[in-house]
């Protein structure tokens, strides 16, 4: 089952970098990242080179957008089966996406 990883920003290029690596260090590997840039310039999108070779990353540059508006945007541009919604400054354990696979898989 695929996850969408949905991810608004607002000029955050560090954190989004710390966030990414904590991503790409998960154990379940079957996700996407969407990206949904509120910033008025591109300084997030930079970050973003540095990882696009590893794992496909689907940029959305939203200026102004709220956070709300932000996530619901990214998940219109969602391909996977479960949404998972992070903030830039949320950096999960390297096992939080399998644990939440776990739990739905057994229902």
């Amino acid at each position: 089952m695929k996850v969408s990883i949905i991810i608004p920003v607002l000029d955050s290029p560090k954190d989004l970098s710390f966030l990414i690596k904590a991503i790409l260090e998960q154990s379940y590997q079957n996700f996407e990242i969407i990206i949904v840039d509120t910033s008025e310039n591109n300084s997030n999108k930079q970050i973003l080179s540095n990882y696009n070779s590893k794992i496909p990353i689907n940029y959305i540059h939203a200026p102004g957008y709220y956070p709300g508006k932000a996530r619901n945007t990214g998940f219109l541009h969602s391909a996977g089966e479960l949404i998972a919604f992070l903030d830039v400054r949320t950096i999960p354990k390297n096992t939080q996406r399998r644990k939440c696979w776990n739990l739905f898989s057994a229902t």
